[in-house]
């Protein structure tokens, strides 16, 4: 549904929720990684602040991988957030990120709850 549309931010949006469904890494989480925490040679996501404010290391399953390396080729910079936002130089908001939730989940035709 979103790879096929037309939206200029459908490859972003992908990544994001693909990101949160293969990892089980919490919005607040993803929205805070930077681009040099994912390691495309590695298939490895550092995050900083998971569970109990310690780092851990999330694996990358080839699926996710893909969708991520296709994102990160648009990305202007090589640092910076991974999910950049409306700001130049900020990151994606969790509102903003709910924002796009829910325009997917509605032209999925899912229910609101």
């Amino acid at each position: 549904m979103i790879r096929r549309s037309g939206d200029p931010l459908r490859l972003r949006d992908e990544a994001l929720f693909a990101l949160c469904a293969l990892t089980g890494l919490r919005r607040a989480q993803a929205l805070a990684l930077d681009v040099l925490d994912y390691d495309a040679g590695d298939k490895s996501i550092r995050v900083r602040n998971g569970k109990g404010r310690r780092p851990r290391i999330v694996p990358v399953v080839t699926a996710l991988g893909a969708v991520l390396n296709q994102f990160r080729r648009t990305l202007p910079a090589r640092d910076g957030k991974l999910f950049p936002g409306r700001a130049p130089g900020e990151g994606l908001t969790p509102r903003q990120a709910h924002s796009r939730f829910q325009l997917w989940k509605t032209a999925a035709h899912l229910r609101p709850e």
